[in-house]
């Protein structure tokens, strides 16, 4: 149920009051935003999930793009700057800033009218600074590395690179799009003092040589918070035992990912090479148990 349908439900004098008391979530939650992640010269907006905001992003586009062509003008109505190209609604090209298959980070340098970033593997890693300095645009969810609640993420957009046209309709969907409960969680979660927003885990290189007749080598950059070992090959079976929170397999490119979590404030990185290779070292001893 969307906030349109949930204060339909609401008697005629609650609605005002549910209205603004969602309003006010989405400006505190706002002002923790810019403050943590040094977003004080970009715009942000709530969305429910990443493909929300993409669709979203990719309808206004696709809006702006259709108006620039109607009219014949060279300047489009919603960025400050030339328009993003695209074709059909849905279409929005999209920029991954690190590929979570492979482990391949993205320059974003230059990357300005090429698309929206899809930061759910850099907002709020060591790789944030970046993000934030060289992206005009980018979606995100808060429950993955920001470790606030599911069902909520941000489109979040350098304020200067776009229109007051654009800055409104992306507010008028986030009043229609975003839900109480998410906030309220996040916001309980910000408060209770032990909020760390940023996932400071760094993996190095990885050579772990005739393991069991094998070799594994690292191919994801050094440097994330998560290493690749592609060329490994499992079964069915062994892909279902090794489901768990901090790996994952990607069957199409016979890749192993393994994840890690630090908490921290943004500082210092938190070193986790030896936790991965112990664990890549369990679960191939093992043979996946």
């Amino acid at each position: 149920m969307n906030i349109s349908s949930q204060l339909a439900a609401q008697r005629p004098e609650d609605k005002p009051q549910f209205a603004q008391r969602i309003a006010a979530m989405r400006t505190e939650l706002r002002q923790h935003l810019f403050r943590q992640y040094k977003l004080e010269n970009h715009d942000i907006f709530f969305v429910p999930s990443v493909r929300v905001g993409l669709v979203i992003l990719s309808h206004l586009f696709h809006k702006q793009e259709v108006a620039r062509c109607v009219s014949r003008q060279p300047v489009s109505e919603l960025l400050n700057h030339p328009a993003v190209q695209i074709g059909e609604p849905g279409n929005v090209p999209l920029l991954q800033h690190v590929d979570p298959g492979t482990g391949e980070v993205r320059s974003l340098r230059h990357s300005q009218g090429k698309g929206v970033v899809d930061a759910s593997d850099s907002f709020a890693t060591l790789l944030h600074e970046e993000l934030v300095r060289d992206s005009e645009i980018f979606v995100a969810p808060l429950n993955h590395h920001a470790a606030l609640a599911g069902g909520l993420a941000v489109i979040v957009l350098r304020t200067a690179d776009f229109s007051t046209l654009m800055r409104s309709e992306l507010r008028l969907f986030e009043a229609s799009t975003a839900l109480p409960k998410p906030l309220e969680e996040s916001l309980a979660i910000i408060r209770n003092g032990h909020w760390q927003p940023y996932n400071m885990a760094r993996v190095g290189a990885i050579q772990l040589m005739d393991m069991d007749g094998r070799d594994f080598i690292s191919a994801s950059q050094p440097g994330l918070h998560f290493c690749c070992f592609p060329q490994l090959k499992l079964s069915e079976a062994e892909q279902q035992r090794i489901k768990s929170s901090d790996v994952r397999y990607f069957p199409a490119t016979q890749t192993l990912r393994i994840n890690c979590r630090e908490r921290g404030d943004g500082k210092s990185a938190i070193d986790t090479t030896a936790r991965v290779t112990a664990r890549l070292a369990q679960l191939w001893s093992g043979r996946f148990p």
